[in-house]
Formats: C-alpha cells, structure tokens, sequence
C-alpha cells in the first residue's frame, strides 16, 4: 500500500464522500481536495451561501485569449468550514473552502 500520510490528495466531484473523506484522514493522515458540484447538494448549497457575498478574489489572473475565448479566473478563499442548517460540519474534516469562479 502506498504512504499517503501527509500527502494531499485530490478528487473531482465523484470522489466528494464522506466514508472517503473519513479514510483518507483518519486511517490514513492524508490531506485532501475535492470538487464540490450537484452531486452533494448540501455540501455545494453551503459553499454557494459562504461565497454569496464574496467581494474582492483572493487572487486573479488577466484576461487570456485561449481556445478562441477569453477566459479569466478568479479564486476565493475561506478559513471558515462548511456547515448547514444544523450546524454540523458538511463535510466532516473540511477546514476552509475556495470558489473557482
């Protein structure tokens, strides 16, 4: 078995579980970064809420012309963990979020 212990590991969207969230950090003492979508509507409800009102990004890049578009991202960021209406953690080792926008 490989050591992941202190390695980040990342997922897109159909890797978002909790029993993997679970594994990765307390079986195995990984980080972790996973894509948040649809997919779990209460874990992306509560992103969507925290970043309503985000103002200013934490970073930015220029507009780019690729692709035959121009794109520009932005990045968010929060030390704030995800929660939902009853107050527990949405996700349950998440300790801040960031909106890719």
């Amino acid at each position: 078995m490989a050591r992941i212990d202190a390695k980040t590991i990342t997922g897109d969207a159909l890797l978002t579980q909790h029993k993997l969230a679970h594994y990765l950090v307390e079986e195995r003492s990984a980080h972790y970064v996973f894509t948040a979508k649809d997919n779990q509507p209460s874990i992306a409800e509560a992103i969507r809420l925290l970043f309503e009102n985000r103002g200013v990004p934490d970073y930015s890049e220029p507009l780019t012309p690729t692709h035959g578009r121009i794109e520009s991202r932005s990045i968010w960021t929060s030390t704030v963990s995800v929660r939902h209406q009853s107050s527990q953690a949405v996700h349950p080792h998440g300790c801040g979020e960031h909106c890719v926008g």
